[in-house]
Parts: C-alpha cells; sequence; structure tokens
C-alpha cells in the first residue's frame, strides 16, 4: 500500500546518499557500509557483481537493517569527523573510548566482555584496545590484556567466586591512549550459572506511518550468564477518556516494524529481554507517538545565493535560506567538490538559514559555490560565484614568452590564462592595430583564460602580438611572436656574377624576405647552358664559386631557397654572361702556409656541407676513383687541398683508415689533415695541407744544377720524404697514408703493400716486422737516389721477392765510381739480411755519412741520373703528368682503387709488429711559449721508446708534483702539461725527461708570462705620481702625465715621453686592470658582488667608491682581496640607495689607475611580496599496507608560491 501511494505521488525511488566506491578491510572482520534513500518502504537489496550477480540476501552472510528518522546531532557530528578525515584536512586526535560494553556468558569463574569501536577515532586508525581490571579491595588497575583492533571481544578467567571485579578499556592509535570507559558496575561470579539479563534500552522511533511504527532498542548490557533468547514488545494503545489497552509481541532483535496499527491513535513501547532464567525487568517506556499519514514537501529556496567578491586573505560569507518537509539535509559544494565544516570553511543552520563561510579567501578558492538541498520528497540547488578582488594580471606560459609558431594552412589558437576580478577586459593587438571579433579572428573568454582563434593560419598572419587585461585594480599586458611556418619566398632579386675567370666564377644573392618561418638550410643553385637549366648544387651560404665552366659559352642563373618544410619558388634569373679565354697563373708557393696545420679529426661526427665552410677552385688533378681540387677556407682565407675519394658503403671503413691515421700522427714530416666530410651520396673529402713541390724525382730530373752526392746528402737526412713542401723548399713530407695501418704489438694485421721492391725480407718470408724493416727501406732509398735504379727490383713481383730473399748488392756498376766509400758502408749496413744485425735508426743518423763528418772527404761529382734507371722510375708517373701540382697525383693514389685494381704491384702480408727494447727519444721537442696571467698555458712534446717511457716534469730544475694546477698527460708518445690560473712566477724554463729501463732523454722550453691580459675592456685610468708602462710592438714607452685623484686636487705636468728604454724592470709597472668591473642588474634584496682584477708587480692600495663617496667596511659592505690580484666588494642586501656608479681605484708608487661601473636595482613590482614559507609542515604518518593516507602542509608567499611534490 505504502509504494502504491508512493506510486500516486510519482515520487520514484532515489538515493540521497550513494554507497563508497571501495572499502577495506583484514580477512575474517566485518564490513558495514551505509546507504541513505528517500522512500519510505522501499526495501534496498544488495548484489554482488562477481562472478556474477548474486543477491547476497539470499547467502545468508548479509544482514541489511533499514533505519528512517532524523539523524541527531551527535551522529551528524560523527559523519562530519569522518569525511573531513577523508578530505585534504588531516585531523590529529586521541580516539574516543569505546562503546558499548557488554557482560555475557557469566559463569562461576569466568565472563565473555564485548564492545563496539569508538565513536571517533580522532582522524588516525585505532592500533589496539587495552583491557584492565580492578579487584573491589584495590585502587590501583592492573592490565588485563591488549588486542588489536579488529578483535572486541575477550574473556575474564579466573574470577573468584563471591568475589567483585572492575573492568574498563581504551583505545590507542598513533596519536596516543584514549580515555577510558569503565563498565557501570561490579562483575561477581556468584557460582549461578542462570540468572536474569539487566533491563534493554528505552525503544526508539525510526518511523511513522498510517498503519506502522519502525523502531529499535539497546540490548542489555548484562544477559545473565546465559544468551538472550528473544525480546517480549509491549505495546499500550491510549485512549481517552477509555482506558489504557495493552498488547505483547515476540520479538526475534531490533529493530522491528509494529504494523496493523491505527491511524490517529496513539501508542507507547517498553521491551523485555528473556534468556534461559526468565525475563529481565522491562525497559524504560519509549515516546508517545501517534500514526498518521506523513505529508512530504520537496525543499525549495527561499532566498537566493548571491555572488561575492573579496580582497585576498580575507572572509567570504555566503547564506541562504531553505524549508521543505522534512528538513532537508544541506551541504555545501565549492567547485563541484563538497566542503564541511573545519577550520577553513565554517558551515552553519539556524532555522532555514543556512550559511557557509571560505576563511582566508585565496586564487584557488575561487569559482562556484553550490547549496544543495535533499530530503525524502526530493533535491535542489542554487549557485553563484566567488571571486577574489585581485588585480588583472596574465599568467602565460614559458612557450608563449619564447613565441608560437604554426604552419600554414592548420587552425591557430592562442590561449593565454590570466587571474582578476572583478572579471577583466580584454584587448587584443595585431602589429599596432586593434583586433576585433569577426569571420578572421574569433575572440573569447573561457574559464580564467583569454582566447584569440583563426581557422586558418596564413602568412599575413604572422607578426608581434599584444594582449591586454584590464579591470579596475590594476592592468597587464604580455607581447609575443606568432610565426606562421612555410616554404620560404625566393631569394631577393636577381643573382649576380662576380670575379669571372678562365673556368669558373663566383655567383652571389640575397636571402629571402620570409624564410618561413625557419632558418634557410639550403639553397639551390641551377645554371642555363645550350638552352637548358641544370642543377648544379646546394649550398648553406648566399655565394657559391661555380667551375667547370667552359670558355665561349654563355650561361645565366637562378637559385631557390630550402628550409625544413620546403623549396620555395624559383628566383629571378641573373644576367646572361659569357666566359671568354683569360691566362690565369697561380703562384702556388705563395698559397702554402708555412706553419702548417694539425687537427684532431672527429670521425664520428663529420660534417656533409662542404660548400658551406670551402669555396672549391680549381682542379688539381683526377683519377679513376676521386679528384682532387684547391679549395678557400671561408672562415680564414687560407687554401687547402681537398682530396674526394668516390667510395662504396662497404668501402667506407678503409677509406676513413687513412683519416685516423693522419688524424693521430701530427706529426711536422707528414702532411697535415685539416678535415674530413662525408658527402650524402657517400663520398669522403679529405681537406688536407696544400703542397705546391714535387716528388723527389721531378726535383732530380728538373734540377738545373748538376746532382752531387752532397744533395743526396742532403735529402736522406730526412728519410720520410716524398714530396717537397714548397717547389723552392727542401722540407719533405709524407703524404700518401691510403695503404697504411696502425700496428699493434699484441695482435697481427693484415697490411697491404705497394712496392715489393721496398720490402724487407721478413715482410716477405712472413716474420715479425719491427723498426729495423724501415732501415731495409731507407736502404732502398738511397740506393735508387744514389744510382737512379732499385736494387732488387725483377722482372716480375716473384722475381722480386727472390732477389730480396738473396740480398746480394752489385756495386761494380760504372755508376758507383764516383760514390764515396762511406755511402757504400751506409747501404750495406742498411741491407743487411737479418734484422737483428742490421743497424738501427739511431746508427743510421750516427753514421759519418749523415752526420757531417764525412762531407768534407766527399768529392762534389755529379751524378747520372738520365739513363734508363731514370726512364724505368720516371714511367710510373707519366699518367700524371697532366696534373696542375704534384699533389694532384693524390687523385691517383685512392687505396680502394689500388687494392681492387692491383695498382703498382699491390700484395698482401699479414705481419706481426715486433719492438725491441729502445731508449726514448724526442720526436716533437718542447717549444718556447707566453701565456697571460690568469689564463691556461698548456706545454706538449712527443716521445717514443720501447717499453713506454715514463715522463716527469720540472720547473727551473724543480720536480712538479702533483697540484690542482698542474695536469700531465702522457698518452701514446704525447706528453702534455696544463697549467691552469697562470700567475706572474710560473715564468721560466721547462723541462719534460722520458725514460725507461734502457735509457732517457730531455726536452727544454721557455714560458713568457705576461702581466697585462691580451683582452681588454675600455678602463678609466689615472695616471699620476710616477709613471705607467704600456708595451707597444715589442717597444717600451714611458710616459709621465698629469696626476689625476678621485677626491684630491690635480697639479698639471707637462707631458713627456721617453721610448727605447729597455733596462726597465717590471716592479715599476703602475697598476693595470686585466678584469675590470662590469655593469650589473640585482634585484632589491639580493646579494652582489663587484669584482675586479688587478695586475702589478708592486701591490697597490685599493679603495672603493660609490658615487664618489668612500665605501668602508660594514655589516653590509665586505671588503675582500684574493689570490692572485683579485679585489671583491660583496653587498649583503641591495637597497635602492646602492644604484648608481661605482669605482674600483687602484694606486702605488708608480700609477694609479681606475675602473668602474653601473650597478642598476630592480624594484620589485609589488612591495608587498615574499618569499615563500611554510606555515604548516609535513608531519609524519604510519599507515597499514593497502590503506590510503593524506599529507599536508601549508606555505604562504606573495605571490602564491608554486608546490611541487
Amino acid at each position: 500500500m505504502a509504494n502504491q501511494r508512493l506510486a500516486r505521488r510519482g515520487v520514484k525511488p532515489c538515493f540521497i546518499k550513494k554507497l563508497p566506491q571501495k572499502v577495506k578491510s583484514s580477512q575474517g572482520d566485518s564490513i558495514r557500509v551505509t546507504c541513505t534513500h528517500g522512500n519510505k518502504g522501499c526495501r534496498p537489496m544488495f548484489i554482488k557483481s562477481l562472478p556474477q550477480k548474486v543477491s547476497l540476501a539470499e547467502k545468508g552472510d548479509l544482514q541489511v537493517t533499514c533505519v528512517t528518522g532524523s539523524m541527531t546531532e551527535k551522529s551528524v557530528e560523527e559523519v562530519r569527523r569522518r569525511v573531513e578525515k577523508d578530505s585534504q584536512n588531516i585531523r590529529q586526535d586521541k580516539p574516543m573510548p569505546p562503546s558499548a560494553i557488554r557482560i555475557s556468558n557469566l559463569s562461576a569463574t569466568s565472563a565473555n566482555i564485548t564492545w563496539e569501536r569508538p565513536l571517533d577515532d580522532g582522524g588516525n586508525p585505532v592500533l589496539q584496545y587495552i583491557l584492565e581490571k580492578r579487584d573491589s579491595g584495590s585502587a590501583s588497575w592492573e592490565i588485563l590484556t591488549s588486542l588489536p583492533s579488529h578483535i572486541r571481544n575477550c574473556e575474564l578467567d579466573s574470577m573468584a567466586i563471591g568475589k567483585d571485579y572492575f573492568i574498563r578499556i581504551r583505545s590507542e592509535s598513533k596519536v596516543g591512549y584514549g580515555d577510558p570507559i569503565e563498565y557501570s558496575e561490579a562483575i561477581r561470579a556468584s557460582g549461578v550459572q542462570n540468572a536474569l539479563p539487566s533491563a534493554p534500552g528505552q525503544p526508539a522511533i525510526l518511523t511513522i506511518a498510517e498503519e506502522s511504527i519502525h523502531l529499535t532498542w539497546q540490548p542489555p548490557e548484562f544477559d545473565g550468564g546465559s544468551p538472550i533468547e528473544q525480546y517480549i514488545l509491549e505495546q499500550r494503545e491510549l485512549h481517552i477518556p477509555r482506558k489504557v489497552h495493552t498488547q505483547r509481541l515476540i520479538v526475534p532483535e531490533p529493530p522491528y516494524t509494529v504494523e496493523n496499527l491505527v491511524e490517529g491513535s496513539q501508542y507507547e513501547f517498553r521491551i523485555y529481554a528473556k534468556n534461559s532464567a526468565g525475563l529481565s525487568p522491562p525497559s524504560p517506556l519509549s515516546k508517545s507517538v501517534i500514526c498518521h499519514s506523513p505529508e512530504w514537501l520537496p525543499p525549495t529556496f527561499l532566498t537566493e545565493l548571491t555572488d561575492a567578491a573579496v580582497e585576498e586573505s580575507e572572509r567570504a560569507d555566503m547564506h541562504c535560506h531553505v524549508d521543505g518537509r522534512p528538513f532537508p539535509a544541506v551541504s555545501w559544494f565549492k567547485n563541484f567538490k563538497e566542503v564541511f565544516d573545519g577550520y577553513k570553511h565554517k558551515v552553519s543552520q539556524d532555522g532555514t538559514l543556512c550559511k557557509m563561510a571560505v576563511m582566508n579567501v585565496g586564487l584557488d578558492d575561487c569559482g562556484e559555490i553550490e547549496c544543495r538541498a535533499v530530503n525524502i520528497a526530493g533535491t535542489v540547488s542554487i549557485r553563484a560565484n566567488l571571486g577574489l578582488k585581485v588585480p588583472a594580471q596574465l599568467k602565460p606560459s614559458q612557450q608563449l614568452h619564447d613565441g608560437l609558431s604554426f604552419h600554414r594552412g592548420e587552425k591557430m589558437k592562442i590561449r593565454v590564462p590570466f587571474v582578476g576580478w572583478p572579471l577583466p577586459k580584454v584587448t587584443w593587438i595585431k602589429d599596432g592595430k586593434p583586433l576585433q571579433g569577426n569571420d578572421a579572428y574569433d575572440i573569447s573568454m573561457g574559464e580564467g583564460s583569454a582566447n584569440l582563434t583563426l581557422p586558418i593560419a596564413e602568412k599575413r598572419d604572422k607578426g608581434k602580438y599584444i594582449v591586454q587585461v584590464d579591470n579596475q585594480l590594476g592592468r597587464d599586458q604580455l607581447t609575443f611572436d606568432v610565426v606562421v611556418t612555410d616554404r620560404p619566398d625566393p631569394p631577393r632579386g636577381a643573382p649576380f656574377v662576380t670575379d669571372i675567370t678562365e673556368t669558373r666564377c663566383c655567383l652571389q644573392w640575397q636571402p629571402p624576405v620570409y624564410n618561413g618561418g625557419s632558418p634557410i638550410t639550403a639553397y639551390v643553385v641551377e645554371k642555363w647552358e645550350h638552352g637548358e637549366w641544370m642543377s648544379i648544387g646546394p649550398t648553406g651560404v648566399p655565394n657559391m664559386v661555380i667551375g667547370g665552366l667552359r670558355q665561349g659559352n654563355q650561361y645565366k642563373f637562378r637559385v631557390s631557397a630550402e628550409n625544413q618544410f620546403g623549396r620555395s619558388d624559383l628566383g629571378e634569373e641573373s644576367d646572361l654572361i659569357v666566359m671568354e679565354k683569360q691566362n690565369l697563373t697561380i703562384n702556388y708557393d705563395k698559397l702554402v702556409n708555412p706553419v702548417g696545420t694539425f687537427n684532431a679529426v672527429n670521425l664520428d661526427r663529420m660534417s656533409s656541407d662542404l660548400s658551406s665552410h670551402y669555396i672549391v677552385c680549381e682542379q688539381l688533378g683526377k683519377g679513376p676513383n676521386g679528384s682532387v681540387h684547391r679549395v678557400l677556407e671561408r672562415a680564414t682565407g687560407r687554401s687547402f687541398i681537398a682530396k674526394t675519394v668516390e667510395s662504396t658503403r662497404t668501402e667506407r671503413t678503409s677509406v676513413l683508415q687513412e683519416a685516423a691515421i693522419l688524424s693521430e700522427i701530427q706529426h711536422p714530416k707528414v702532411v697535415g689533415l685539416h678535415d674530413v666530410l662525408e658527402t650524402p651520396e657517400g663520398h669522403i673529402i679529405f681537406i688536407m695541407e696544400l703542397l705546391s713541390g714535387g716528388d723527389i724525382l721531378q726535383y732530380i730530373s728538373s734540377k738545373d744544377t748538376s746532382y752531387t752526392e752532397l744533395h743526396c746528402i742532403n735529402l736522406m737526412r730526412q728519410p720520410e720524404n716524398i714530396m717537397f713542401q714548397t717547389s723552392h723548399s727542401l722540407d719533405i713530407k709524407l703524404v700518401d697514408f691510403g695503404m697504411s695501418q696502425m700496428l699493434n704489438p699484441d695482435k697481427s694485421v693484415r697490411v697491404l703493400f705497394g712496392s715489393a721492391e721496398f720490402s724487407a725480407p721478413e715482410i716477405v718470408s712472413y716474420e715479425p716486422v719491427s723498426f729495423a724493416s724501415d732501415v731495409w727501406s731507407l736502404g732502398v732509398c738511397a740506393f735508387i737516389l744514389m744510382t737512379g735504379y732499385s736494387p732488387f727490383l725483377g722482372k716480375t713481383i716473384q722475381d722480386t721477392f727472390l732477389n730480396i730473399t738473396h740480398g746480394v748488392l752489385d756495386f761494380d756498376s760504372p755508376l758507383w765510381t764516383n760514390i764515396s766509400q762511406c755511402a757504400r758502408d751506409w747501404i750495406k749496413k742498411a741491407l743487411v739480411k737479418s734484422p737483428k744485425t742490421r743497424m738501427t735508426i739511431n746508427e743510421a743518423l750516427s753514421h759519418p755519412w749523415l752526420n757531417g763528418d764525412a762531407e768534407g772527404k766527399i768529392t762534389p761529382v755529379e751524378l747520372d741520373v738520365l739513363g734508363h734507371s731514370k726512364r724505368i722510375l720516371w714511367q710510373k708517373w707519366r699518367e700524371s703528368m697532366k696534373d696542375v701540382i704534384g699533389m694532384g697525383r693524390l687523385a691517383h693514389q685512392c687505396p680502394v682503387h689500388r687494392r681492387l685494381t692491383r695498382q703498382g704491384v699491390v700484395f698482401e702480408r699479414d705481419i706481426h709488429m715486433e719492438l725491441c727494447d729502445q731508449a726514448p727519444q724526442v720526436v716533437l721537442e718542447l717549444e718556447s711559449t707566453e701565456a697571460y696571467v690568469g689564463t691556461v698555458a698548456r706545454l706538449k712534446c712527443r716521445f717514443m721508446g720501447q717499453p713506454e717511457p715514463r715522463v716527469h716534469w720540472m720547473h727551473e730544475g724543480v720536480l712538479l708534483g702533483d697540484s690542482p694546477r698542474y695536469e700531465s698527460l702522457f698518452k701514446r708518445g704525447l706528453a702534455m702539461l696544463t697549467i691552469c690560473e697562470v700567475n706572474v712566477e710560473d715564468a721560466g724554463q721547462y723541462s719534460c725527461t722520458a725514460l725507461n729501463d734502457v735509457g732517457s732523454c730531455t726536452t727544454v722550453g721557455e714560458m713568457h708570462v705576461q702581466e697585462v691580459g691580451f683582452r681588454r675592456r675600455s678602463l678609466d685610468v689615472g695616471q699620476g705620481r710616477g709613471r705607467s708602462v704600456s708595451r707597444e710592438q715589442d717597444n717600451w714607452t714611458i710616459e709621465q702625465r698629469r696626476s689625476v685623484s678621485m677626491d684630491r686636487s690635480s697639479n698639471d705636468r707637462p707631458v713627456t715621453k721617453l721610448s727605447g728604454l729597455p733596462n726597465v724592470t717590471d716592479s715599476s709597472i703602475p697598476p693595470v686592470y686585466t678584469l675590470p668591473l662590469f655593469d650589473q642588474a640585482i634585484q632589491i634584496g639580493k646579494k652582489c658582488t663587484l669584482s675586479a682584477l688587478v695586475s702589478c708587480k708592486l701591490e697597490p692600495d685599493v679603495i672603493w667608491f660609490h658615487d664618489d663617496k668612500e665605501v668602508l667596511p660594514s655589516s653590509n659592505y665586505h671588503i675582500e682581496k684574493c689570490r692572485g690580484g683579485m679585489y671583491k666588494l660583496r653587498i649583503q642586501s641591495v637597497s635602492k640607495d646602492e644604484n648608481g656608479k661605482w669605482k674600483c681605484f687602484a694606486a702605488n708608487a708608480y700609477g694609479q689607475a681606475v675602473s668602474s661601473c653601473i650597478l642598476t636595482v630592480l624594484e620589485n613590482e609589488n612591495e608587498d611580496m615574499s618569499a615563500p614559507t611554510f606555515g604548516q609542515h609535513l608531519s609524519k604518518a604510519m599507515v597499514f599496507e593497502g590503506n590510503s593516507t593524506t599529507m599536508e602542509c601549508r606555505a604562504t608567499g606573495n605571490p602564491t608560491p608554486q608546490i611541487v611534490w
């Protein structure tokens, strides 16, 4: 009937408070979940979802209790406490005492004690319960036991008959022990098993209907020693003026619904408990109640919520009036999150007036406030906005500061967050013109943001944008750039041609007006010849040297630009040019760099853009697998050789082997490697030192003067020779390392040999090689230089190997008639078959034929070099006679080509390096160097020896030990000493000694230290009270000028200048600022340090000035003198008074100097700004595994600090 009446009224079942999303419990413990529904007579059914939907009521392990009626003030407070615990506010308090202590199963010697959880755990879970007992004759409590929180019953045994016991229980959490609860009366073990139970609790009315009343009660505290079997409910119907009518009902357990009542009648109820001994005394009477049909009214708001705005850190009050029957439960929400009464939010209710106050309002509190009223008849809510009265301020991201980028054609949306209340006005400006919302621009305001949207981004939309926010409290604006990326525009104007030579010209052009929002990655150049356009290639700079042009032909050029988004349209065409024949002669000797170049090239990170670093000039030689060109380095203008090797991916390792060897050697007698590049096509380009001279055979055949044995001795003193540095120089360098290999004494390696006639016998017979193998090759070279033919060369490679194995020398030829016996002796000792008896390199250099002792005994007779020997040797180079200079034949010396074609009688051997013990020798002498005070100096030299020597450095005869200022490094024969923070005392003589078990050697060099740095900013220098010394082009000049003092009167003196005084001592140098002061900008409250480095021999007196007032040491000003002439002024806290000009004045007996700077003090935008501080720190928390916890802290600051966990 009740459900039918609900249906007739149109009220469908609804939940006022739903079930929680997740409940955690220990195994074996009871679980209690609660939900509130707004329909009388509807009994909920709980369903278990896994593994299938099953009604738990059917399984018998679930007890469903329906409770109606209004919530008491005590239960509301409990709910609020629990919700506050789960929110961001953590309560820390002791737990309340346990509730509902009951005694059951009382026997002659024992009793069972049960209790319920405390109503409030203080914000932390209960860890355990402490049970205590006390005898009636004692005043002290004794701990009976302690039990974990999930156990709430205990057996009290060993009781004495006739003795009284008192029981109390307390809860314990991580905060501490709660107050105890004591059982109301003493427990006595009388020996009687069956006693009457105590009276149950007073019945409480839960819900009232027109024909039924739902009530409940508490069980008796004492069950009489036996379980409660049933309850007897006694109801009394009160009729006036008739007498009272009473009726008894048997009830199994509370709660219970009394039905079949009469509408309009008044009733009272009381309860009896029954066990095996009988009935208990009756409970107190319930309140009288009349059955009637309820009249439900849905909640309604009598007054509306209104918007509110307050100052920061103030209190905001929101209130409204609400009514309904029954009176609705009111809840408050802030930004869709429910809030409860606490220190942050104060929630109260007075009749129909409902209030909610937000304390200490901050930026996070702004938003939507909602008040929701709920009763059994319905739900209603009302909303209003809470704002913070703050000046309008933009909160842009770093991306906005850096600028935005959109691709052409995509949607362009700009969102700029802001804060401010009242809501500010937003203005957009592009390139100085305000923007209005129209079809092109969609201007809108989101939640705390200003939005600008363009459906399609075009090139015209790029530019400088300004967004302004303005309200009655303040104004702010942001300027940022918007770039629309696309293909670039074509280069500006037509390209123009300059520097036209015989076969090349220089083409230049202007970059495009708009680069498409991305850097130009390349320019693609095309040339017009014979009526057709063809691509020349890309370049990274707006110019290109175009070679390979033919005389008499006509040419035009055009250029397009590329970026990461594509290639531009073709640019304008250049003027038509005609290549005329010109007589051009290049003096390559003037292009040679006499110093040479040595760079350690990183082969893992090779550049691929040749044209952006070098200008390609004329071709010097061309071979089947490569070519050689002269190139100009754009950065320095120096000329180099570019050797291009065409190789496949499988041949790349063999080609790069030559670069690795050249990068490792770095010897003055080896051609220098400057750079290595790899083109996208896989071609390897070697940028090498330019050598303009030819090889030795060219030198011999083209020598205008006679070629004598003395010339041969001069060449043999440099046995590594292959090519002369210039055509007029005898400096010789090795140039071809295409088939070289790095040898490791511990490993064998397969080596490619280009000329069998120079190979030693041990190479032919697969025996280990050593340095003696090189001596054999030098002996063959000497034989060829003296006679013009090879001593072991046969018609085939097998004949050559056989001649080397026999090792027979023929000195009976007429060519040896005019050659000295000393030369023959040197060659015989060098061409000894056994490497152990063959002379060493040191012995070869100390032989009288090379050390100069025999030069006076040698007759300068011209040697015969025009016979068949010269013709046979020169035949090897006839294919490269068309090369411009000698280095052009590097195009023919490609190791890949020679390996594949076996050109030059190529053969391979697996060899093993055998090194004999050798005393250290200096390969690269320690050279004198110059350093400046405060810089880093490096001294280096190179040694060789076996075993690897140890290295010691000495300064002025004193051994340099371990020190932070000295760093010694020795790797693969290279010894390097690094000196940090050079000072004057570091000048002098340095020596490096290498020693091993065989011997030692030493190289010596000087280091000169300059006190004045080679880079100097402009200084305010006042000369006076003596002389100032400055060095200009190695001539010392002493100047006497008028004295200038900071706060003293100056005396004019005539200016005199004396030049050419080399005897001026270092001690007469006045102060000079090696590191002057520099301008700074510091915020108020920050620390600041002014530093200046003063260089002079005689220590100066240093005075600091601020706006021409002397600065004295104080608590805010700390003046320091550091090591090495560094003077510092530290300002502990910068204020507005520190703004202005600061000077450092240094003076000694020989002069004075001043360095100045401007210190700009930046004021804070808001004087109320403060650094973040923690008002509430994090506290320690202990939590069981699997449970959730909340950590809380409170930080304050202006502006509001950002919190990072």
